[in-house]
C-alpha cells in the first residue's frame, strides 16, 4: 500500500487524440485510478474497468460489509469457506511474498487494531496483550487455501484470525486491468491505481514512459521539486511510506508497519520503499515488506533469496533525507 503521489507526465495535448490514445480516471477502493492506453478502435472501456473494480471491493475490501472478506472475517469457526478466484489469488501470493521475506502477513490486522493507526490515539504498547494477539489471531500460516475444480475455499485453523490485503490488493487490482487491456490486444498503456501501477509498450509521445515519485516532506503538501522521475519499459512499480503515517510515543516514530513476528511497529529509519518488479501485486507486497525490514535487512534479502527487482530506499538521517538505489534503479533515472 501507499501514499505516495505518482505524476504521469506527457503532455495531453490534441496530438493525444489523433495517436489514439485514451484516458479514463475514477475513484475505486477509497483511492483514485488512472488509466490511460492506445486503441486504434478507439474503445472507451471504462464501464468494463469500473466492474472488475467493483468486483475486487466486493471480494477482498474490507471497507465493504458485504465483501467476502469482511463475511471471513466476521466467520469465527474452523470450517472451510467459499471464496472467489480474486481473494484466492491474493491469498496465493501472500503465501509467496511471506515464505520469501517472513514478514509479509495480511493476518496483522489484529495488531492495527490494536494500535488504532487510523486514530489520533497514543500508541500504547502492552507487551502481555500484543503476544496475546500473536499467539490467537497472527500468521498466515494458521490459514490454509485449496482451489476445488474451479472453486476455492479458505480455513482458519484458529477462530479469531481476522485479514487485510491492504499492501497487495491494489497492486493485484492493477494487474487484473492490465490483464484485461492485455486481452483486448492492447499493447501500449500505463494503469494506476492509488499511486501502484504498471506501463506497456510507449507514453502519447512516443517514448518509454516516464513516472514521478514523491519523495517526502515533513508537510502533506506535494512539493513540485520533491520528484524522482524514472523511465519504466514493461514493469510495474509500487512504494510504501511510513513518513505520513507514525506515531510519536516518548521521542521514538513508530511507523505504521508493523513486524508480524515481534507484534511490534518498526522504528528503524527507513522511511519508504519503491519497488520494481514484474507485477504490480508483487511489487506492492515486496514494498511493505521492505519497509517493515528496513534498507539493510531488505537488500540481504534480495541478495539471498535472488528476487528479481529493482529497489529505491528513503531514508531519515539527523540531517535530513538520504536516497539508496540499487543498480538497477539508478539506471533508470531521468536526470
Amino acid at each position: 500500500g501507499s501514499f505516495i503521489f505518482v505524476l504521469i507526465l506527457f503532455s495531453c495535448s490534441e496530438s493525444t487524440k489523433e495517436s489514439n490514445y485514451y484516458n479514463v480516471k475514477g475513484e475505486a477502493q477509497g483511492t483514485t485510478y488512472s488509466i490511460t492506453y492506445k486503441d486504434s478502435l478507439g474503445r472507451n472501456f471504462q464501464t468494463q474497468i469500473d466492474s472488475i473494480l467493483t468486483a475486487i471491493d466486493n471480494s477482498v475490501s474490507t471497507y465493504v460489509p458485504e465483501s467476502i472478506i469482511s463475511k471471513f472475517n466476521a466467520h469465527n469457526d474452523t470450517t472451510w469457506f467459499e471464496i472467489d478466484a480474486i481473494f484466492y489469488q491474493n491469498m496465493v501470493l501472500s503465501k509467496k511474498v511471506n515464505t520469501e521475506t517472513h514478514v509479509f502477513d495480511p493476518t496483522v490486522r489484529s495488531l492495527y487494531q490494536y494500535y488504532k493507526f487510523d486514530t489520533k490515539d497514543a500508541i500504547g504498547i502492552d507487551s502481555a496483550k500484543i503476544d496475546s494477539i500473536l499467539t490467537k489471531h497472527v500468521g498466515i500460516a494458521k490459514l490454509e487455501v485449496k482451489a476445488d475444480d474451479g472453486r476455492y475455499f479458505i480455513k482458519k485453523s484458529t477462530p479469531n484470525i481476522s485479514i487485510d490485503f491492504n499492501a497487495i490488493a491494489q497492486g493485484h487490482s492493477v494487474d487484473l486491468i492490465a490483464a484485461f487491456l492485455q486481452s483486448k490486444y492492447l499493447q501500449n498503456y500505463m494503469v494506476e491505481v492509488g499511486g501502484e501501477l504498471c506501463v506497456k509498450g510507449k507514453n502519447p509521445s512516443k517514448n518509454v514512459w516516464v513516472i514521478a515519485i514523491e519523495k517526502p516532506t515533513e508537510t502533506e503538501t506535494q512539493g513540485e521539486e520533491l520528484q524522482l522521475k524514472i523511465k519504466l519499459n514493461e514493469r510495474a512499480l509500487a512504494t510504501s511510506g511510513s513518513y505520513r503515517k507514525y506515531k510519536l510515543k516518548d521521542g521514538k516514530r513508530y511507523s505504521h508497519a508493523i513486524h508480524p513476528l515481534s507484534g511490534l511497529p518498526v522504528t528503524h529509519n527507513t522511511l519508504s520503499v519503491s519497488v520494481i518488479a514484474e507485477s504490480t501485486a508483487l511489487a506492492d507486497a515486496y514494498a511493505t515488506a521492505f519497509l517493515v525490514l528496513g534498507k539493510d535487512e531488505a537488500l540481504t534479502l534480495i541478495e539471498e533469496k535472488k528476487l528479481n527487482v529493482e529497489v529505491y530506499f528513503i531514508l531519515a538521517e539527523e540531517h535530513g533525507f538520504v536516497e539508496y538505489f540499487s543498480d538497477g534503479f539508478k539506471s533508470l533515472v531521468v536526470e
